[in-house]
């Protein structure tokens, strides 16, 4: 409405011209100012004549003055003939204001401009993008009630499609979502923005499941953007699913980057790649590179050192709880501690025991170990504590290896002071 206020605020404006030219006093009646025009034009050519007759200018100078008198004359009666028409052209000036008013009044209402205005009326009352203000608003309703009337009139408007979209997310009514993101998509079926948010919605609407669609979304998503957080986290859980841990735990790592470290995204990708670093473990039982226990393992020791780079690890008292309970082994390129190149675990019960890690260890098939400089070997305990001890998570670090002084194999040794 705001609109057709100002509308209304400019037709003074726009009439005052009018209203001063049609009071405006007329000095000389057209066809009196045609013949005093004619009567001066007739006069100056008989003193050009004259002035001629008698020598005073030549005959080129005399052919010049007529011209220019001619001249005059008609720029004077072409004045006559524009005032005459300005005069009347006012005549239709409230006819214009009137249609003009009419026309924009007709567009506003078929436009739904008045409609559009209370929506951003509304939103405008909260701040944009804090969720929790806008969804638990008291004018919500109208709010989205609004937005599908519209959607209804225009619904080629792909904004209010998003907000719908984003309304029924927020209510955790996904289906609903996922049609919604569909509208917008058959407006826009290039847009990365749309396409990551589609891909998620179906992943939840499906029940958490990689179902076909969803796995052609997700796909359909990484192509139009693969730096997208929301998509490369999509990415992880389709690969953790289908147990290629390393490509989750890269995809989880990239998804972070530029993400806020407290937020329940960071926080939930980082669980994952905890998962899935326990999961590439390689039990240290079942690998024919290493020994445990204490009836052979100095020994081996002993045969490879020469050979060896070799790392002692000291767990200190731990308590352990069950036979099921290990000590993870990870070995990362110095410098990038979320991607682990080779990864080995150790019952607890075990120890003491030595790891051997050596090149047919690399998680990477494609990588070399002749491309890595400097690794560092990272020993991780997972687990509930006892007593008054919750959650609990060790991690020793070991010192940089240089491959170039310190080749592969590698030997973890590792000792436990156990306490029942």
């Amino acid at each position: 409405m705001d609109s057709l206020y100002l509308l209304l605020l400019s037709i003074p404006f726009i009439i005052f011209p009018w209203l001063a030219g049609r009071h405006a006093p007329e000095n000389f009646n057209n066809l009196e100012r045609e013949e005093t025009n004619n009567r001066l034009y007739e006069s100056q050519c008989r003193y050009f004549a004259n002035q001629f007759q008698i020598g005073a200018i030549s005959e080129r100078q005399f052919s010049d003055l007529i011209l220019d008198a001619r001249r005059i004359l008609l720029n004077q009666t072409e004045d006559v003939v524009v005032t005459h028409r300005h005069n009347n052209s006012l005549r239709i000036v409230p006819l214009v204001i009137v249609a003009l008013f009419t026309s924009v009044y007709f567009m506003y209402s078929y436009l739904g401009s008045e409609k559009d205005q209370r929506i951003f009326n509304i939103l405008s009352r909260y701040s944009i993008g804090d969720e929790t203000d806008i969804t638990n608003g008291d004018d919500i309703d109208v709010l989205v009630s609004l937005i599908k009337e519209r959607v209804e009139e225009r619904p080629r408007n792909i904004h209010y499609w998003l907000l719908l979209a984003k309304f029924a997310q927020r209510n955790l009514e996904y289906r609903d979502a996922v049609d919604y993101y569909a509208s917008a998509l058959a407006l826009d079926p290039n847009n990365s923005y749309i396409l990551a948010n589609y891909a998620e919605v179906l992943f939840l609407a499906d029940g958490s499941l990689l179902t076909d669609r969803v796995i052609e979304a997700i796909q359909a998503a990484f192509i139009s953007d693969p730096e997208s957080s929301r998509v490369l986290g999509l990415k992880g859980i389709e690969a953790f699913t289908e147990k290629r841990f390393l490509d989750a735990i890269r995809f989880w790592q990239q998804a972070k980057v530029g993400l806020d470290d407290n937020s329940e995204d960071v926080i939930a990708m980082q669980k994952g790649i905890e998962r899935a670093t326990i999961a590439l473990s390689v039990p240290v039982e079942s690998h024919s590179t290493e020994g445990s226990r204490d009836d052979g393992p100095f020994g081996f020791k002993e045969r490879q050192a020469k050979n060896a780079s070799t790392i002692d690890f000291s767990l200190g008292n731990i308590f352990v709880r069950s036979s099921s309970d290990k000590v993870f082994l990870l070995v990362f390129e110095a410098g990038a501690s979320d991607v682990p190149l080779m990864a080995k675990s150790v019952r607890l019960t075990s120890l003491p025991a030595n790891v051997v890690f050596s090149n047919i260890d690399l998680l990477d098939p494609s990588q070399l170990a002749s491309d890595l400089r400097h690794l560092e070997v990272v020993a991780r305990i997972y687990g509930q504590g006892r007593g008054s001890l919750t959650e609990k998570k060790l991690e020793l670090r070991s010192r940089s290896i240089d491959l170039v002084n310190e080749p592969l194999p590698l030997i973890v040794t590792i000792n436990q002071q156990s306490r029942d």
